[in-house]
């Protein structure tokens, strides 16, 4: 494989999900490079600023000491906010994630959620709307 193949390869997915009320969740999603059979995976769930974006989901795909699903959702932040600002965006989240750890090796037990700044507001959220499912 050549060397753009590969950084091509390594680089976030940009996807989107329809949630059942008809609003279209764009994100980022990063798998581990290789998946091993009957292995589970930690997913770890970034939420982004007030500014709308997050480089979370390439540095956590290069950083991390054990290979995991990045999830990283994208919101518009004037109508949207992953707190009571504006649109509540996190029901939104938690429906696609839902989706997501369904269809791929996530070890429920690790699944982890981070923010800054309104993404920051957004992980208390997260955590209150589900006390037990975040790791």
């Amino acid at each position: 494989m050549n060397v753009a193949l590969l950084l091509l390869a390594l680089l976030p997915r940009q996807e989107s999900f329809e949630c059942k009320d008809g609003y279209e969740l764009k994100y980022k999603w990063r798998a581990p490079e290789s998946i091993e059979e009957g292995k589970k995976y930690p997913l770890v769930l970034c939420l982004h600023g007030a500014g709308g974006s997050t480089q979370a989901v390439r540095a956590l795909s290069r950083r991390s000491p054990e290979p995991c699903f990045v999830f990283a959702p994208k919101v518009e932040t004037k109508k949207y906010s992953w707190s009571s600002k504006r649109i509540k965006a996190i029901p939104y989240v938690l429906e696609a994630l839902d989706v997501l750890v369904g269809k791929h090796p996530v070890d429920p037990d690790r699944i982890y959620v981070n923010g800054q700044s309104m993404g920051g507001a957004g992980t208390w959220g997260a955590l209150s709307a589900r006390p037990r499912f975040f790791a």
